[in-house]
């Protein structure tokens, strides 16, 4: 551009600042008393530190992450005391860098995810000491229970739940030769010792927390659109069984317009898309949940929904909850956030492609928790437990839940609504898991691997 000595089109920027100054009043007197955080869109406001430290109590800290080009910093919010920051050596911001970069390119490998799910317990324990998650937990106040992470850049995409802390060296408990076995984990992971949720900022953490909770008593689903996802209706079938009043647009029907359309006239307070999503890093606005007929709902036209009556949303199967590792900004331009920022209180989201029976367990499970009234658990704290369940599941438990009477009804079910070459499919993949598994004793637990339950994360309250 300095060698073109390229002339600016407008040369009175007079002009522009009347116009700025037009919107900005257009803004506040039409638009804010609809919608009061519609401003953030258009102008960062930061937020005071005496209203991030509101957003803790004496058993809730703030834990921010802050990655610089040298090293890694940490803070730790707590409601009584003063800030603490942790910071690592240049070392360890290089070793980060490092670690990441392998992850990545063992999960975007030519040979397949094998060799990344074989690691990724390792992987998780790199990461545990570069970030020296144990120095961490060290200077966060005894009575904390409640950890909320707010990651950035590339942490972002990692399970930070999971990470394995003191006490947790990496016990590898079956010696079996099974995929399903390899990368067993062992020992305490940090939510173990916490109840972990995500915010993408502590101002969206803000926003949400003022919104009232609505009980989740109706479902809106998405079922498998793009028809390549074998354990999706299963998972959607089983799921809709916990709520008496449901909706379900499954494969080609599940078009941008009939989406759309329906997710305008819905009133509902869960939604469940069980699809794929991807990220557009050259236009954030333009990433994703792929639909039928290889539409897409955008984040845009997401930006432009109303989910104010939303309790909870999850995006379920694939890379969901991925954003742009070009960009040190943080979470606003990705999906999970676009949903906050649309009204919903609560977000759950996948970090990489769980394609497996394991995911209809988990989501049967954390449905069943969540919607469990005599209880009263918050989504992160379900997310947890049905984490922990699925970990933990025995092959015993496994066979037993198969046996199950809402399982063989939800087969029974598909078997007669589904094509006779889909329904072939599911069963062949169910039998082909159920094969694998009954190799193993009847007390090793065949998803302890951190592939199998560690990629979703709650967001939000």
């Amino acid at each position: 551009m300095q060698r073109d000595k390229l002339t600016p089109y407008v040369q009175d920027h007079s002009y522009l600042k009347e116009y700025q100054q037009e919107l900005d009043t257009f803004i506040a007197e039409k638009i804010t008393p609809y919608d009061p955080i519609f401003s953030l869109t258009q102008k960062v406001q930061p937020i005071p530190f005496k209203e991030i430290k509101s957003l803790t109590d004496n058993s809730t800290c703030l834990l921010q992450w802050y990655i610089t080009g040298e090293k890694i910093l940490a803070f730790i919010v707590s409601a009584d005391e003063t800030v603490k920051v942790w910071q690592s050596s240049e070392e360890d911001g290089k070793q980060l860098l490092d670690t990441v970069n392998n992850y990545r390119r063992l999960y975007y490998s030519e040979r397949g995810k094998k060799e990344w799910i074989n690691q990724l317990s390792n992987l998780l324990q790199t990461f545990a000491d570069t970030l020296h998650i144990n120095e961490i937990i060290s200077l966060i106040p005894e009575t904390c229970q409640r950890l909320i992470i707010i990651p950035h850049w590339f942490l972002h995409i990692l399970p930070l739940h999971a990470l394995p802390i003191t006490n947790s060296p990496l016990n590898k408990v079956s010696t079996s030769n099974s995929p399903l076995n390899k990368g067993g984990w062992g020992g305490s992971i940090l939510q173990d010792k916490y109840d972990i949720k995500y915010a993408p900022s502590c101002q969206l953490l803000q926003i949400t927390k003022q919104r009232p909770l609505n009980e989740l008593t109706n479902l809106f689903a998405i079922q498998n659109p793009t028809k390549d996802l074998i354990f999706t209706d299963l998972e959607v079938n089983i799921i809709s069984t916990f709520f008496n009043q449901k909706e379900i647009i499954a494969k080609d029907e599940a078009t941008e317009n009939t989406v759309i359309n329906h997710l305008k006239a819905s009133g509902s307070h869960c939604y469940h898309f069980s699809c794929h999503g991807g990220f557009n890093p050259n236009n954030p606005l333009e990433s994703a949940l792929i639909l039928a007929n290889k539409d897409e709902l955008t984040l845009g036209e997401i930006f432009e929904l109303n989910f104010k009556k939303s309790r909870l949303v999850v995006l379920s199967a694939c890379e969901t909850g991925l954003i742009d590792l070009k960009s040190i900004s943080d979470e606003y331009i990705g999906l999970p956030a676009g949903f906050l920022f649309a009204g919903s209180s609560s977000v759950v989201s996948s970090l990489w492609t769980v394609s497996d029976l394991s995911t209809a367990f988990l989501m049967m499970k954390f449905y069943e928790i969540v919607l469990d009234k005599s209880q009263n658990i918050s989504v992160p704290v379900a997310l947890k437990m049905s984490q922990n369940w699925l970990r933990n599941l025995t092959v015993k438990e496994f066979e037993e839940n198969l046996e199950k009477t809402t399982f063989k009804q939800v087969l029974n079910y598909l078997q007669e609504t589904l094509s006779f070459g889909d329904f072939f499919e599911l069963e062949d993949a169910i039998t082909v898991t159920c094969e694998r598994i009954k190799k193993l004793s009847p007390n090793e637990k065949p998803f302890k691997n951190p592939f199998y339950w560690a990629a979703f994360a709650a967001m939000g309250i």
